[in-house]
């Protein structure tokens, strides 16, 4: 089953809200992703991709999304940097709720800055969001369903038998009393 997204794209008070207070937003949703790692403060300095692709890919990617929320945009372009930001999250060791509970933030933000505003936001300036966070989880769940698939493949196919007993030829070399004379595969 598929669901629809729709969302009425006309100029809400969200919008103004993210247009107004974009760095804020910004700099508050990338420090809730962050303070979820151990190594938050690697995540937040190191902002080189080949250095640390995570914190780059993570903070490129929640820029992205508030961009495309200012913007109004169709749910559809919010795909690719969900998927950029999930991925990681779904190989690592997070529970399902854990993964997702960063995007959650967003909403409580936005209350946040219309509050300082006075402004009000109605359900129809929530639709957007809310249609995010379902695209959030859908992602989710097939980038775990593609894990799975993954796992079950190498379980079945006995490959993951051969990596488990190989030896590293460099290892046999400095440790050559791990010789008992039994036939070592090497990689």
């Amino acid at each position: 089953m598929s669901i629809q997204f729709s969302v009425e794209r006309e100029e809400r008070a969200v919008h103004q809200i993210i247009t107004e207070n974009f760095h804020s937003i910004l700099a508050e949703w990338q420090e809730t992703f962050f303070a979820t790692y151990g190594s938050a403060d690697f995540l937040r300095r190191k902002t080189d991709p080949f250095a640390n692709p995570v914190g780059s890919t993570i903070s490129r990617c929640i820029e992205e999304i508030l961009l495309l929320l200012r913007t109004n945009s169709a749910i559809e372009a919010f795909h690719a940097p969900l998927d950029g930001i999930i991925r990681i999250r779904a190989v690592q060791e997070f529970t399902p709720s854990q993964a997702l509970a960063p995007f959650f933030v967003i909403r409580p933000l936005l209350k946040k800055h219309a509050e300082k505003e006075e402004r009000s936001l109605t359900a129809a300036d929530w639709s957007l969001v809310d249609n995010l966070l379902l695209l959030a989880f859908d992602i989710y769940m097939t980038c775990r369903e593609q894990l799975y698939q993954t796992k079950l493949k190498e379980m079945t196919s006995g490959n993951r038998m051969i990596i488990k007993n190989a030896v590293c030829p460099s290892t046999f070399l400095k440790h050559p009393e791990q010789s008992d004379g039994a036939e070592k595969t090497f990689i």
